[in-house]
């Protein structure tokens, strides 16, 4: 019996992170996740987020996680972690595993499908599927994000300022609005927390989600715990 099925059945709490590695112009960002029941009735409280400034090395990402990880309550609940390794390469998430980080790791490859494809190390998973699973969290009100936490305001300006759009052919794309954007704001054009978010939420709920699932906006989010 793994340690996240233990958990589910004797009611404890369990930990997914979700982790967005960003490329030169692109913030690496990390969430986590404290989830209390399971399936339908799982709630989401957001314990950490953190954006690193840009051009941050991936060894020293590395280093800060495996710091993250050996705090509690994470040292004693060892928690599974969604990587992004879309558009890094193989050799970082090659560093990740190297590192011998107290997490079990799945390497999720952001697609255009509209199938979920197992790998050896982890998902290709269409892009509908994440942002799916974090609007449905949203929209029935399990997630949770204190106020207080470092960069929550940045997570929510994100979320708001999230849009769908879907071409005349039918074909969608995902990203921060234009309309919407501050560019006052060196940050609101990203949506790196967004995806850290949606990769952890949707691993947790694998299996069961369904792909191809109706999308909205996320405008009218109101998660923030005050």
């Amino acid at each position: 019996m793994t340690p996240h099925e233990h958990n589910q059945i004797i009611g404890a709490p369990r930990y997914v992170l979700g982790l967005d590695l960003g490329q030169s112009q692109d913030f690496s960002a990390l969430c986590a996740l404290e989830v209390h029941g399971a399936g339908e009735q799982a709630e989401y409280h957001c314990l950490y987020l953190k954006r690193w400034e840009l051009m941050t090395s991936y060894p020293t990402i590395v280093s800060d996680l495996s710091l993250m990880l050996r705090r509690a309550p994470l040292s004693t609940n060892r928690p599974r972690l969604a990587v992004d390794v879309t558009g890094v390469g193989r050799p970082v998430w090659d560093m990740l595993k190297r590192a011998d980080l107290n997490a079990v790791l799945r390497a999720i490859t952001i697609t255009a499908g509209n199938v979920v494809v197992p790998t050896p190390i982890g998902f290709n998973t269409p892009k509908r599927d994440l942002i799916g699973a974090a609007q449905l969290a949203l929209q029935n009100g399990k997630l949770k994000i204190a106020a207080a936490l470092p960069d929550a305001e940045i997570l929510t300006t994100e979320l708001k300022n999230y849009r769908i759009k879907i071409s005349a052919s039918g074909h969608d794309s995902y990203g921060n609005s234009t309309a919407a954007l501050d560019w006052r704001d060196p940050h609101a054009a990203h949506d790196d927390l967004v995806l850290a978010l949606a990769v952890a939420l949707w691993l947790d709920q694998r299996p069961g989600f369904r792909s191809g699932s109706v999308i909205y906006g996320f405008s009218d989010f109101t998660g923030i715990a005050r």
